[in-house]
């Protein structure tokens, strides 16, 4: 009998314990440091769809990000090619960064060109968004295919009929 009272005393004065451990957060056990794991958010916005050599080419990639910002890359692809980075020193949550390329009278870009910009925030997370703008140039070479259509069907030994349209300002050589 003495034996059974001594082991519900001890079972008592264990779940007594664990009681109150669990009752006191004062005290946190391991220091483990929470991830950032939210997406920062970026967006393109441009004036218009298309735009002239004289106008350049003009927008804002606007980031958001919960705790910082370290880069935007921005890269310009097709009829224009170039790359604008951007690295920031200071911890910055929100930013609206503008872009103007100015491009010379006599330049042969022009035509379709594809704007990515892409966000990495203090973690490493990285965001990216699309756009273009169509950039117009009477002096670039627009070249058009319009033979064969889209969904045409050859096979070898036979003949494929293909015609290109090409023009330009001062004409085509």
């Amino acid at each position: 009998m003495v034996y059974r009272e001594i082991r519900q005393f001890g079972v008592t004065l264990g779940l007594a314990a664990v009681t109150v451990l669990l009752g006191c957060n004062e005290q946190r056990i391991g220091g483990a440091v929470a991830r950032d794991n939210v997406l920062p958010i970026v967006s393109i916005v441009k004036e218009a769809d298309t735009t002239t050599i004289a106008d350049g080419i003009a927008f804002t990639v606007n980031a958001l990000d919960n705790l910082g910002l370290k880069r935007i890359s921005v890269d310009l692809t097709g009829g224009l090619t170039a790359r604008v980075d951007t690295t920031f020193a200071t911890a910055i949550t929100n930013v609206a960064l503008g872009i103007l390329v100015t491009l010379p009278s006599n330049t042969t870009a022009g035509g379709n060109i594809l704007i990515s910009a892409t966000v990495l925030d203090g973690n490493d997370n990285a965001a990216s968004a699309v756009d273009s703008v169509f950039l117009l140039n009477e002096s670039a070479l627009s070249v058009r295919l319009t033979s064969p259509t889209d969904g045409a069907v050859t096979s070898a030994g036979k003949q494929l009929v293909v015609r290109v349209v090409a023009a330009q300002r001062d004409g085509v050589a």
